[in-house]
C-alpha cells in the first residue's frame, strides 16, 4: 500500500512591512516594495495583449510612448502575467488563448451543436447536418480567437499585468516607480499566470515574481503555471482530429447515400484523402510528435533545474547590455540588485546590513525555491498531462462537430436509430484515447537514448502510437459490425469509456505523486 504523500510544508513567513512606492523621492537603493499607490496600479485588455497574435510579446526593448496608454488605472488586477522574453511569442499567445478562450469555446460550440441537433432531430435545420457542423466549427474558433473582444459587447474585460504595457518604456522615471511597484503589482492580483518554459528559472525576474506571490500560504491555489510547449502541442493534436473529423465528413457528404459509407466512388475517397487525411497524418502528428518529445525532455530536467536552483546564477537583460540603454544611452536599474535588496528586506537577520560578504539572504531563497517551491510547481507541471479541463476544451470537443451528421443517420434509418446515437460516443472516447497515446509515445521517445536523432525517435513512437489506437478501436468495431444487438453495442461502448477513466486516472495521481515527493 502506497503512502499518502505529505502536503507540502507552508512557505516561510515573510514579515509585512510598510514600505511603498511614491512618486517623488526616489532612492537608488531602494528595493521592491510590497505595497503601493492605488494610482500607480495599471492593468491592460486581455484582448489587446492577444491582438496580431501576441505582438507585444516581441521583444522586452523600449516602445512608442502610446503602448503605455494602452493600460488603464484599476482597484484590481485580473491575473499577472509572469513570462519570460526569449520566448517566442505565438507559443504565449497560444498558451494564453488556451488559459482564458478555450473553455468559453468549448461550451459554446458545445450548446451550438446541442441546440442545432435538436433542430436537426425535428427537421428545422435549414441545410440538414452540413449546417450543424459548419455552426460548431464556427462557433469554436469564433470564441476561441475572440472570446475577450465578444466580452466587451456586455461591457466585461479581463484586465491582466504585461510589464511592457503597464509600466512605462517612454520615460525613464515612470519606468523606474513602475519597476519599483512590481512587488505592489502582485498583491494587487487575483491570480498568477506563468507562462513557462525551460529558460523561466533562469530569469531573476520570473523566479522572484513566483516566489513573491507563494510566499503567502493562502494565495498558493490562485496561481497557475503554463508550459507553453503545452498549449502548442494541444493545439496541434486539436488541429489534427479536426482535419481527421472535417475528412471524414467530406468523405460522407461527396458520397451518394450517407447511409452506407462504404459506397463512395474511388476518385471521391482519393480526393478527400489527399486534401484532408494524408497532410496531417504525414505532417501534423509527425511535427506534433517530434515537438512533443523535445518538450518531455524539457520537463525531465525540470526536477534538477529546481534542485540546483540559484538566485545568484539568474540573468537579467539590464546585465546583458551593461546596465545601458542601447537606444538612449541612459543607464538602467540593475534588476539583480533590485531582487537582492527585495530579499536582504525579507530574509536577512539584519535587513539594513549592506555586508557584501554577508549572502544569508539569498542562500534562504535558494532553499525556498529547491525545497518548497519547487514542491509546487513540480505538482502543478506532474508528468506532463495538462490540466484535464484544456484537454476536454481542444482535444474532447473536436467529437463536437460530428453529432449531428450521427442524428441525420439516426433519423434517416429510423429502424437502426438508437444505433447511431449509441455509436457517436466512441468518437470522443477516441479522441481522449488518441491524446494518451500521443503522450504516451513522447514520453517514451523522450527516454530513448540521446544518440537516437529526435527524428528517428518521433517516427518510432508515431508507428508505436498508430498500433496503440488500432488496439484500442478495432475490437470495438468488430463487435458492432457483427451485431446490432443493444447489448453489444452498450457494454463494448461502456469498455471503451472505461478504458479511457483507467488510463487518464493514473495520470493526475502521478501528477501528484511527482508533485509530493
Amino acid at each position: 500500500m502506497v503512502p499518502k504523500p505529505p502536503e507540502p510544508a507552508a512557505l516561510p513567513a515573510v514579515a509585512e512591512d510598510s514600505e511603498r512606492v511614491e512618486c517623488q523621492g526616489f532612492d537608488e537603493t531602494a528595493s521592491l516594495a510590497s505595497e503601493v499607490d492605488s494610482h500607480l496600479v495599471r492593468g491592460v485588455a486581455l484582448d489587446i495583449c492577444l491582438r496580431g497574435w501576441g505582438s507585444t510579446f516581441r521583444s522586452s526593448g523600449s516602445d512608442r510612448g502610446d503602448s503605455y496608454s494602452l493600460s488603464k488605472v484599476t482597484p484590481r488586477i485580473s491575473a499577472f502575467l509572469s513570462h519570460d522574453w526569449q520566448t517566442g511569442r505565438l507559443s504565449k499567445t497560444l498558451a494564453l488563448l488556451l488559459v482564458f478562450n478555450s473553455m468559453p469555446a468549448a461550451s459554446v460550440s458545445l450548446f451550438t451543436v446541442l441546440l442545432s441537433s435538436g433542430l436537426l432531430a425535428l427537421g428545422w435545420l435549414p441545410g440538414g447536418w452540413p449546417t450543424g457542423c459548419a455552426a460548431a466549427y464556427g462557433t469554436f474558433y469564433l470564441v476561441l480567437f475572440f472570446w475577450q473582444r465578444l466580452q466587451r459587447l456586455w461591457c466585461s474585460e479581463t484586465l491582466v499585468f504585461l510589464d511592457k504595457l503597464c509600466i512605462a518604456q517612454h520615460n525613464d522615471e515612470l519606468k523606474r516607480h513602475g519597476i519599483l511597484s512590481l512587488g505592489g503589482f502582485l498583491a494587487r492580483s487575483n491570480r498568477l499566470v506563468v507562462l513557462w518554459s525551460p529558460r523561466f528559472f533562469t530569469r531573476a525576474w520570473c523566479a522572484f515574481e513566483l516566489a513573491c506571490w507563494l510566499k503567502q500560504e493562502e494565495r498558493i491555489d490562485s496561481f497557475e503555471l503554463v508550459p507553453v510547449a503545452a498549449a502548442l502541442l494541444l493545439c496541434s493534436a486539436h488541429l489534427f482530429l479536426t482535419i481527421t473529423c472535417f475528412g471524414w465528413q467530406a468523405w460522407v457528404y461527396l458520397s451518394n447515400d450517407v447511409g452506407s459509407f462504404g459506397e463512395v466512388k474511388f476518385g471521391q475517397a482519393i480526393l478527400t484523402g489527399f486534401l484532408f487525411i494524408l497532410p496531417a497524418w504525414l505532417f501534423v502528428w509527425p511535427v506534433q510528435t517530434y515537438f512533443g518529445i523535445a518538450h518531455t525532455q524539457d520537463l525531465l530536467k525540470l526536477p534538477y533545474q529546481m534542485r540546483s536552483f540559484s538566485i545568484s546564477a539568474s540573468q537579467c537583460a539590464c546585465c546583458t547590455l551593461n546596465h545601458v540603454n542601447p537606444e538612449t544611452g541612459q543607464p538602467l536599474i540593475c534588476d539583480r540588485q533590485l531582487v537582492f535588496r527585495t530579499l536582504r528586506r525579507w530574509y536577512a537577520k539584519d535587513p539594513h546590513s549592506e555586508s557584501s560578504g554577508d549572502e544569508e539572504h539569498l542562500r534562504c531563497f535558494d532553499t525556498l525555491v529547491r525545497e518548497r517551491l519547487s514542491v509546487h510547481v513540480l505538482r502543478s507541471l506532474g508528468s506532463g498531462t495538462p490540466p484535464f479541463k484544456y484537454i476536454f476544451a481542444m482535444v474532447a470537443s473536436t467529437a463536437f462537430p460530428v453529432l449531428p451528421l450521427y442524428v441525420h443517420l439516426s433519423v434517416r434509418n429510423r429502424g437502426v436509430h438508437w444505433v447511431f446515437i449509441v455509436d457517436y460516443f466512441k468518437v470522443p472516447a477516441l479522441t481522449l484515447f488518441f491524446f494518451w497515446s500521443a503522450m504516451f509515445a513522447w514520453r517514451m521517445g523522450a527516454r530513448l537514448p540521446a544518440t537516437v536523432p529526435r527524428w528517428i525517435a518521433a517516427i518510432l513512437v508515431q508507428f508505436m502510437s498508430l498500433l496503440l489506437i488500432g488496439c484500442f478501436w478495432l475490437p470495438y468495431e468488430s463487435v458492432v459490425n457483427s451485431s446490432y444487438r443493444p447489448w453489444a453495442f452498450c457494454v463494448s461502448l461502456s469498455v471503451l469509456w472505461v478504458e479511457v477513466v483507467i488510463l487518464y486516472v493514473p495520470l493526475r495521481c502521478r501528477c501528484r505523486r511527482q508533485g509530493g515527493s
